[in-house]
């Protein structure tokens, strides 16, 4: 007998399990899909994160800004989607007013290097990349975007902690929360 959900594993892998030995027996999603797109979530974030090494955050909301871009050549791109000619124009307009606020404010407040602009780059590709396949698997496999999502970014949180442990990261800011003080005090 098999039921839907049974057990931890089923709850978490997506699948059927065997109720008296709650084992999965198939997954609704592929676990290389899951796996795919977290390694790019955490790709995503770690890009926009030290991006802000080389760019201040007004900057990075320029660039961010132009997210939908991304999102819609992959969409054309992954989805086989098409668009409304309007819809192409809107998106155009959009990067020219940015191309024009981020010009403008090269002289003033915001830091454009070209490091930070790569990474917000690569972290742009990403999320289009994601937020496309998503919407593909979750149509296909009949998936919640709640489920998707809590188990891409349980992966994702996996592969950043693994990550932040290799390089050391994780002991030192573990260590630092037990340090007495407030955080005006800490260095």
């Amino acid at each position: 007998k098999s039921d839907s959900g049974d057990g931890l594993l089923g709850v978490q892998m997506g699948g059927t399990t065997n109720a008296s030995s709650s084992v999965p027996t198939e997954l609704t999603v592929p676990l290389v899909l899951y796996l795919g797109l977290s390694i790019l979530r955490a790709i995503d974030l770690g890009c926009t994160n030290l991006a802000m090494q080389y760019i201040n955050y007004p900057a990075k909301t320029l660039m961010k800004s132009s997210r939908v871009v991304f999102t819609m050549l992959f969409g054309v791109l992954i989805s086989r989607k098409r668009y409304r000619p309007i819809d192409y124009f809107i998106v155009f307009a959009m990067v020219v007013g940015l191309g024009l606020f981020m010009h403008a404010d090269a002289n003033s407040s915001a830091v454009f290097d070209l490091a930070g602009v790569l990474m917000l780059t690569v972290s742009l590709l990403c999320d289009g990349a994601i937020s496309n396949v998503s919407e593909t698997i979750m149509s296909k496999f009949g998936v919640g975007q709640d489920e998707f999502i809590f188990r891409m970014y349980s992966i994702a949180l996996g592969a950043i902690t693994l990550a932040a442990i290799v390089k050391g990261d994780f002991t030192e800011g573990f260590l630092w929360l037990f340090q007495p003080g407030a955080y005006d005090e800490l260095d």
